[in-house]
């Protein structure tokens, strides 16, 4: 399965929508952990989707944020986002359209 395929899968058993998706970019982190090191790809992608959100078991809640909105409180709130969040968030934000 390619990562496209994945993620278009995932928006759908997690959320429950379908979304056409675009790659906007590819990272690659190596970071030790323990004994070992950790090799880590992250694909970020963009999509929209007007379709009513539908939970997962695996996801306890959402929330929905103007992109205006998520740069805010990136910003202003750090403290709220995971370290590993952030350093993805950054890697995106240039992306988001205001």
């Amino acid at each position: 399965e390619d990562y496209m395929t994945a993620a278009l899968r995932e928006l759908d058993e997690e959320l429950g929508i379908t979304a056409p998706l675009q790659e906007l970019a590819v990272v690659y982190r190596e970071f030790p952990y323990k004994w070992i090191t950790m090799k880590h790809f992250t694909w970020h992608f963009r999509g929209r989707s007007d379709s009513p959100i539908v939970l997962s078991d695996e996801v306890e809640e959402y929330h929905k944020f103007s992109p205006e909105e998520m740069l805010t409180l990136f910003h202003e709130h750090p403290e709220l986002f995971t370290y590993s969040f952030a350093k993805e968030f950054a890697v995106v934000e240039e992306f988001i359209n205001i």
